[in-house]
């Protein structure tokens, strides 16, 4: 299971339950209709499974913005380590030296 996955990794996973969890609805993709209905202990297990959060915007529109700010954002985004950064080396100059050559041969045949 996914969540599994994420509780090992320490990754909490946030869950916002949309749609009526006491009648059924249908959703039309394409040609096909789809009956489907919220389930809101799934998603609530996974959300406590992982130190996740579970809105249940059911009917309304998700407040996803406030949920963010007042639930996700004020926790720690990631685990400090010692490890540093690797930094990339840099080879620009190999390229400005071949340019100005280049650039020097051109000058040079023109004259």
């Amino acid at each position: 299971r996914g969540a599994d996955r994420a509780r090992t990794a320490q990754m909490p996973v946030h869950t916002v339950g949309v749609g009526n969890p006491n009648t059924p609805a249908v959703l039309v993709l394409g040609e096909d209709r789809i009956g489907t209905q919220l389930q809101q202990e799934p998603l609530q297990q996974i959300a406590a499974e992982t130190r996740g959060q579970f809105l249940a915007a059911q009917r309304e529109t998700p407040q996803l913005t406030e949920f963010f700010r007042s639930k996700i954002e004020p926790k720690p985004s990631r685990v400090l380590s010692d490890e540093s950064v690797p930094l990339p080396k840099e080879r620009y100059l190999w390229f400005l030296f071949l340019a100005l050559l280049l650039f020097a041969i051109g000058w040079l045949r023109a004259s």
